[in-house]
């Protein structure tokens, strides 16, 4: 069984933790763990060790190759779309890619990256159902007991003779309807299906996804890197797959569901609440979320999640703080949903607090804005031994780099030389350069970026090892 993992998003139900380019599936649970690194662990003990399919957003590579590194897991094979086009292209290049390799009657299980399963032993004998089902030509989507009128689930409702009817997100009034029948699940997400089965389906219900995906994946560029495969869609192809989720695209108009019931600790880990049920409550009702402290006087029923510092929630009764790097979000727990909406605002308006948290993750390391200004910017750089940013130049820019840890190996212009630390140099606007890591532990730099634009679009790629030119 071939399993591929869905991994992209915004997540912005979970803002100001989930952003762009640090989605939900890289929250960390209190063990931990992220939800993407329990999803991979999920996935090998169902297909016992065999070949793990990644769908991400190429932005996404750098971070979730360090997610599966950090848990032992350092081989996978990775489709990386140019632009997100939501699940249903995704969906389509994944069936695609495993077909030509496998060939079309390769079973394959999809799981997202951002759910939880708590119990592996019975979520093992669920795809071992719907693999029966899937290998009788259907489509097998597993659901779990329906516990609310949810919006922000879809619904699986059966029939006469094992037929399912697909609701999609339904509104409030159809929800209500659905799940008073007493005959509905909610949709997991995890399907169960031949690619053949797949790749037939979507020619008859949505041919322009499945003919744009193909079209990407045939022009599309394929790279090996630390024992990692790589394809990435070619742009202008992906770019005329229509933004559709599997469910609207395809599972709402095919007649060829069956539901297999799964009782395996699911939680979609799509709000504040399901996110902080995760955490024991203390004194009061209250729970701590995060790596910082959280001090509660005369506070009831209140959630804190902190990073990196003490947040002290005084005689609050029933409400979520969430301080973040950049942001701080204070809401009644009963319109915390209101943070997507928060979100979207912003999202309109440009606003970086959607799209970045203040680290940021590249495939050589990572860096961490310090200070942002008008005029210049301080930022901390770690990459990681062997590894090297590519050879570039700024229009606009000067950088300051100073060695605080490691050796550094800097190409400027025409001349290379290394830095111990506490030394450093100087790259004026227009010079190429480079900075590598030539020893053996993580090389830490201090950057001051000073100059009339600080984007990080001001750069010119002459040559990458990551294929990013």
């Amino acid at each position: 069984m071939l399993t591929v993992i869905l991994c992209g998003g915004s997540g912005s139900r979970l803002w100001p933790l989930s952003r762009d380019l640090h989605p939900k599936p890289f929250i960390r649970l209190p063990d931990g763990e992220s939800l993407a690194q329990k999803s991979r662990l999920l996935a090998e003990s169902i297909a016992g060790g065999d070949e793990t399919l990644v769908v991400t957003n190429r932005l996404l590579e750098a971070k979730l190759v360090e997610e599966f590194r950090e848990i032992g897991r350092g081989s996978a094979r990775y489709i990386l779309e140019p632009e997100g086009r939501n699940t249903a292209p995704a969906v389509a290049a994944a069936a695609l890619d495993a077909a030509r390799r496998h060939g079309r009657n390769i079973r394959m299980l999809y799981l997202a990256a951002d759910h939880l399963v708590g119990n592996r032993a019975a979520f093992a004998k669920v795809v071992e159902a719907a693999d029966k089902a899937a290998d009788a030509g259907h489509i097998a989507l597993v659901g779990v007991d329906a516990k609310s009128p949810k919006t922000s689930c879809s619904y699986l409702e059966s029939g006469p003779a094992g037929k399912v009817a697909f609701y999609p997100k339904p509104g409030a009034a159809t929800a209500e309807r659905l799940f008073d029948s007493g005959r509905c699940l909610w949709n997991t997400g995890i399907m169960c299906v031949r690619a053949k089965t797949l790749l037939d389906q979507m020619a008859r219900h949505c041919p322009d996804v499945l003919q744009a995906a193909a079209a990407g994946l045939d022009a599309g560029r394929s790279a090996a890197r630390g024992g990692n495969a790589f394809v990435l869609l070619d742009p202008e192809n992906f770019a005329a797959a229509p933004s559709l989720s599997i469910d609207d695209a395809l599972l709402a108009k095919t007649g060829s569901i069956r539901a297999v019931h799964g009782d395996m600790g699911w939680n979609g880990v799509d709000s504040w609440e399901s996110l902080s049920a995760l955490y024991s409550p203390g004194d009061g009702g209250n729970r701590s979320l995060g790596d910082g402290e959280a001090l509660f006087r005369q506070s009831t029923n209140t959630d804190v999640f902190s990073h990196n510092r003490l947040v002290a929630a005084l005689g609050l009764d029933g409400h979520l703080v969430v301080d973040s790097d950049d942001v701080l979000l204070v809401a009644k727990k009963d319109r915390a949903d209101d943070a997507g909406l928060a979100c979207r605002l912003l999202r309109e308006n440009r606003h970086p607090a959607t799209r970045a948290h203040r680290t940021e993750f590249r495939p050589w390391g990572n860096f961490t804005l310090l200070e942002p200004a008008p005029r210049f910017k301080i930022k901390r750089l770690e990459l990681k031994p062997g590894a090297a940013i590519s050879l570039q130049l700024h229009r606009r820019r000067n950088e300051h780099w100073i060695v605080v840890e490691g050796i550094a190996e800097v190409t400027r212009d025409d001349e290379t030389f290394l830095l111990a630390t506490n030394e450093s140099t100087y790259i004026k606007a227009g010079h190429t350069h480079r900075v590598g890591n030539p020893g053996r532990i993580p090389l830490v730099l201090v950057e001051v970026q000073s100059g009339d634009y600080l984007g990080e679009d001001d750069i010119v790629r002459f040559e990458d090892v990551y294929g990013r030119i």
